[in-house]
C-alpha cells in the first residue's frame, strides 16, 4: 500500500480518518527521505516554485532589466557599431539644398511684400489726390480706399498711407452740386 501525505487512510490500528506517516528516515516511496524528522514533507531548496517566485519578484522590481541594460551597455562599449551609409550623405545634402531654397524664398517674399506695400501706397496716394482735387468721395470709393489701406497696413505699411486714408474717410460723401440742388428743393 502506498501512502500519500494528507490522504485519509486507516492507520495500523485500523481507525479510519487518520493519515499514516512513515517513520522518520523512511519513505512511502522507498529509501528517499521526503520527510523531515518531525514527519513533515521536506522541501528542496531550489524548487521550481521558489525559483519562479524569485524571478517574478526580481522582474517586477526591474532588477533584471538593470542587469541586462548594464551588460548590453558594456558590450556596446567594447563593440561599437560604426555604419557609414551613402543614403545619410545624400539626405544631408538634400536637407542643405532645401534650406537654401527656403532662404531664397524668404528673401523673395520680403521683396514682394515691400513691392506690394509700395503699390498699395501709390494706389492710396493716387485716389487721395484725385478725391482731394474733386473735393469729395462717394461711400463706395471710401470703401475701396479702406480695403486697399487694410491690405497695406496688414503687410506692414504705416506712416503717410495711414494719414492719406484718414483724409479720404473724412471727405464729404457727395459733390457740393448735389448737396446744393437737394437743399434748393
Amino acid at each position: 500500500m502506498m501512502l500519500t501525505p494528507g490522504v485519509a487512510t486507516s492507520n495500523s490500528r485500523g481507525s479510519p480518518g487518520h493519515a499514516t506517516r512513515p517513520r522518520p528516515g523512511k519513505s512511502a516511496h522507498g529509501n528517499c527521505n521526503q520527510y523531515s524528522l518531525r514527519g513533515e514533507p521536506r522541501m528542496e531548496f531550489l524548487s521550481v516554485e521558489v525559483l519562479t517566485m524569485v524571478a517574478t519578484i526580481l522582474g517586477s522590481n526591474g532588477i533584471i532589466y538593470l542587469i541586462a541594460k548594464t551588460m548590453l551597455t558594456r558590450w556596446e562599449s567594447k563593440h561599437p557599431i560604426v555604419m557609414h551609409d551613402d543614403r545619410f550623405d545624400e539626405l544631408d545634402r538634400r536637407v542643405t539644398e532645401l534650406r537654401s531654397q527656403v532662404d531664397e524664398l524668404r528673401a523673395t517674399q520680403r521683396i514682394l511684400r515691400a513691392a506690394v506695400i509700395e503699390l498699395a501706397y501709390l494706389r492710396i496716394a493716387d485716389k487721395h489726390e484725385r478725391y482731394l482735387h474733386r473735393g469729395w468721395a462717394t461711400p463706395n470709393e471710401k470703401r475701396v480706399v479702406q480695403r486697399i489701406y487694410d491690405a497695406y497696413h496688414s503687410l506692414g505699411g504705416n506712416g503717410t498711407g495711414s494719414e492719406l486714408n484718414r483724409e479720404v474717410q473724412t471727405m464729404p460723401s457727395y459733390s457740393p452740386d448735389e448737396l446744393n440742388s437737394e437743399s434748393n428743393k
